[in-house]
């Protein structure tokens, strides 16, 4: 039994070391397959880096270009070493063989059109010498009627065609485009040439050259209105250019909900903050957030803010006629007209055709905000138990006082301000005019001012000292009669 089990063992070790050599072998092989297609191809001229690297039979040139570069940039990034800032050309790569055949590769128009005619497979010793790319002084810069204008690297022989193609084509949103306008700076920089070329002309380019691809200006944009809150649908709404009404935009955005704030509503324009941040940041729908019952927008850039405002404040108040004294209250209303500017009006009328309100005209980017309604009266100051109240239809100052627990003992009962929860606006009630709480308002019950001794004692000190200062200068008046 000992003796059959030691010849299975060696049986299998035997065959373990078979494998591992027929395994072995076959590892070889590949390699010799895979040494016998490797080739060899220099790069040379304003590249990342120059040299002889190894390819393959099968590589092409925009792979090969692109392997090479993305290896070199991964090495200069692992040694915190600076990319080069110019990117190497992807046209007129000159192609040189062994055989002495040369061409000229365009890797720009394989990767738009797909054609390997501009993209062949690379030889055993080839040579890419890549060109050039002075962009300050070899450029052209392209603008109007095509889909992707900018400024582009300039290369001798480049036509009219080449730059239509470099920017992607004609824009088709731009209708019938017929005339190129070239404009062309002398030499010294002291002239310009103007040059009117058809379209179906062929020109010749020079460097420096400032293309505009004369075009109607399309208006069918997108013209949008920004609505959140209280509506069925919130979003970007579709606008005309000049004439969809607030009316026409709520509609669209899916009409008001029950719970919609029509007296809090605000329309913020293109001259405030709010808009500002979301035109400049896209800030979206969910960077919205609410305080208490307002929806607010979630500012990124508080620096930017800073600065803003206090430009605006340098503007508005440099030729103005305000004494030092007056400037404190400027500053906070203009910052507060920077940071909350818009409409702030009631939108209970939006239903009226015939309203201003309903056919006032929006503009693109203006943002609708419609807040849901607040339930509450906040009562606050000198009141047993400041606090939301619920709002009751018809009440006045009196019954939400009471339901706070009635006035403190210091409370000044004649000064007490109702601030309306959609402007701000403060209103001090009368007998003559009772004031009318809506939700959302807020009851401020103000504090007799308490005072010590001493302060008393400083205040008639100098009460008494101006007047010891008028008998003064009236003895002396009297004394000069005499």
């Amino acid at each position: 039994m000992k003796k059959n089990i030691f010849i299975l063992v060696l049986l299998l070790s035997a065959g373990t070391i078979l494998f591992g050599q027929q395994e072995t072998i076959q590892t070889s092989n590949l390699n010799s397959i895979m040494s016998a297609g490797a080739i060899s191809v220099t790069i040379g001229g304003n590249f990342i880096t120059n040299g002889t690297f190894s390819s393959s039979i099968s590589e092409r040139a925009d792979q090969f270009v692109s392997r090479i570069y993305n290896l070199y940039r991964d090495q200069l990034l692992k040694a915190n070493r600076d990319i080069p800032e110019n990117k190497y050309a992807l046209r007129n790569i000159i192609l040189k063989r062994a055989s002495g055949e040369q061409f000229t590769l365009n890797l720009l128009k394989f990767r738009k059109t797909g054609d390997f005619k501009d993209n062949p497979r690379l030889k055993n010793d080839d040579v890419l010498i890549f060109p050039p790319t002075d962009i300050e002084r070899n450029f052209v810069t392209v603008n109007g009627a095509v889909t992707t204008p900018g400024t582009y690297n300039y290369f001798e022989g480049d036509k009219l065609s080449d730059i239509i193609f470099l920017c992607d084509g004609l824009n088709k949103a731009y209708g019938s485009v017929s005339q190129v306008k070239i404009s062309r700076v002398s030499a010294d920089g002291k002239r310009i040439e103007e040059i009117d070329v058809p379209i179906t002309q062929d020109y010749d380019l020079k460097p420096g050259d400032r293309i505009m691809f004369v075009a109607k200006e399309p208006e069918g944009k997108e013209y949008s209105v920004l609505v959140l809150g209280e509506v069925n649908m919130p979003g970007r709404i579709p606008i005309t250019k000049s004439n969809s009404t607030l009316k026409e935009v709520i509609d669209r955005a899916g009409g008001l909900k029950e719970s919609a704030s029509l007296k809090r509503s605000k329309l913020l324009t293109g001259a405030s903050i709010p808009y500002y941040f979301y035109s400049e940041y896209g800030v979206s729908i969910d960077q919205y957030y609410w305080v208490g019952n307002q929806k607010f927008l979630n500012i990124p850039d508080p620096q930017s803010l800073d600065k803003m405002i206090k430009l605006e404040d340098y503007m508005m108040f440099r030729n103005s006629d305000l004494t030092i004294d007056d400037s404190t209250t400027f500053f906070q209303e203009n910052q507060l007209r920077v940071l909350n500017q818009g409409t702030s009006r009631d939108f209970s009328e939006i239903d009226n055709p015939n309203s201003e309100i309903a056919k006032h005209v929006v503009k693109d980017r203006d943002i609708i905000l419609i807040p849901p309604k607040n339930n509450n009266v906040y009562v606050f100051g000198q009141v047993l138990h400041p606090g939301n109240l619920t709002y009751k239809q018809g009440e006045d100052i009196s019954y939400y006082l009471k339901q706070a627990g009635g006035v403190g003992e210091f409370a000044v009962a004649d000064e007490i301000a109702v601030i309306k929860g959609g402007s701000r606006q403060w209103v001090r009630p009368t007998k003559e005019n009772k004031v009318n709480i809506e939700e959302g308002d807020y009851i401020f019950v103000p504090k007799k001012p308490i005072r010590t001794f001493n302060q008393y004692v400083s205040m008639w000190g100098s009460y008494i000292g101006i007047i010891g200062s008028v008998a003064t200068v009236i003895l002396l008046l009297l004394q000069l009669k005499k």
